[in-house]
């Protein structure tokens, strides 16, 4: 997972420029109906990709290792995974772990004991991260059978080889493991699992991989062809099942340039149901705060301060108020994101998100979730998120946002993996669903 710092983003920033003065106005989202048919066919049994809300999650997939991360950060994700561990009844969770963390099998081992939970445990023979998600997207076929999809991996300023040989390697596990889920590499098709959120009819896209795309698929001089843009996302759509829908893509009828507001578009974005899309909100974060008692306020510093202390920052709140109040690109682009949407027929309701700065403060999301939406064996309706849970305040706030469209919300102490950038989504890979 790429992390944002000022480096990096300048760098990404100024490349963003020099591509978008030789692009043409490409179609904005509300505009991409007229795209190239493809005479290309994808040799697979026709696969679906998954809901993020729809079904129970019969299968998820955990990466975890202290060689990534450190021991102290792992014993706290095992908080994470005991809550997951005593909700989550029948579900199987498959632990990737790296070749030297034979503490943490044990740790592992000893947890699903505890709660009698139902896990597998698998080495991986190379180092691994925390990132399950983006290496993969995981699709159901039309035979009840699953795939899980490997393509090209983009996000950094160059390619990375090891990250897409470890992603074919883990696939290539997870196949012998469990023979109903069948693996597909595709390296014309640049993806990143954190860059893609889907309801039922549409595949909501990250406008960097839908780029990578059109120049894996064409000859890179051809790139600032808006007939590229538009042969990736036909080429995306037929892969997925689901018509794509970029995020993030720059608006040729606004002054200003857009571009992608979150660097995976979980991080910003979610469907929680076939209507309804979660955008995330720089502005209404700092409202919420500033509209907080002294009191109130001085309980959510140090709830935050202690929710992130793995890496010994304090005044975080003060700190994550004066960077994001600096972002106001961030804030325009999902503004154009949610504006977007609605256009095309979604009810989208804005939530908190404040930007972090890897390894010191936090990301503030909630919309990095897991859902699940099912009838149980009572024929209940079943709607339910594991939440990242920051601080009391804000947490109130999003919580009585999925309450109102029906979600029961399963808090996860989360504040301290957020600190890299990431959230549960980020950690886990949904296998297999209902």
């Amino acid at each position: 997972m790429i992390i944002r710092d000022k480096t990096i983003e300048s760098k990404l920033e100024q490349k963003t420029k020099e591509i978008r003065q030789e692009l043409p106005k490409t179609p904005s989202i509300n505009k991409i109906e007229d795209t190239t048919k493809l005479s290309e066919s994808i040799n697979v049994t026709t696969p679906t990709l998954f809901e993020d809300y729809k079904g129970k999650i019969k299968q998820i997939m955990i990466f975890l290792s202290e060689d990534y991360i450190p021991y102290s950060l792992v014993k706290k994700m095992y908080k994470d995974y005991e809550i997951m561990f005593s909700k989550m009844k029948g579900t199987k969770f498959t632990f990737i772990i790296g070749p030297k963390d034979d503490k943490v099998k044990v740790d592992l081992e000893n947890l699903a004991k505890k709660y009698n939970a139902d896990v597998d445990i698998i080495k991986s023979p190379i180092d691994i991260d925390v990132w399950a998600r983006d290496y993969f997207i995981t699709m159901k076929n039309n035979d009840n059978t699953y795939t899980l999809f490997v393509g090209k991996r983009y996000h950094g300023l160059e390619w990375d080889p090891e990250r897409d040989k470890r992603g074919e390697i883990i696939a290539k596990l997870i196949q012998e493991k469990y023979p109903d889920i069948k693996v597909v590499v595709n390296k014309k098709m640049g993806i990143e699992g954190g860059d893609v959120v889907s309801n039922i009819q549409n595949a909501f896209v990250g406008y960097e991989a839908i780029k990578t795309t059109a120049k894996l698929l064409t000859n890179p001089s051809t790139l600032s062809s808006e007939l590229a843009i538009n042969q990736a996302i036909e080429y995306m759509s037929k892969i997925m099942n689901k018509k794509v829908i970029p995020y993030g893509q720059d608006n040729p009828e606004t002054p200003a340039i857009e571009e992608p507001p979150t660097f995976h578009i979980d991080m910003g974005i979610m469907p929680i149901d076939d209507k309804t899309i979660l955008v995330g909100d720089i502005n209404l974060a700092i409202k919420i705060i500033e509209n907080l008692s002294p009191e109130e306020k001085e309980k959510l510093e140090k709830e935050l301060d202690e929710n992130s202390k793995p890496f010994g920052t304090t005044n975080i709140l003060k700190k994550l108020i004066e960077h994001n109040k600096t972002l106001t690109n961030i804030q325009n682009s999902f503004d154009d994101v949610a504006n977007n949407l609605k256009k095309i027929g979604y009810n989208v309701v804005r939530v908190p998100y404040l930007e972090g700065i890897p390894p010191n403060l936090p990301y503030i999301t909630y919309t990095n979730g897991l859902l699940e939406t099912y009838y149980n064996e009572k024929n209940e309706l079943v709607k339910r998120v594991f939440l990242p849970s920051f601080a009391n305040q804000l947490d109130k706030y999003v919580e009585e946002i999925y309450k109102q469209q029906g979600f029961e919300v399963i808090k996860l102490p989360l504040a301290h993996l957020t600190t890299l950038a990431g959230g549960i989504r980020c950690n886990t890979q949904v296998l297999k669903r209902d």
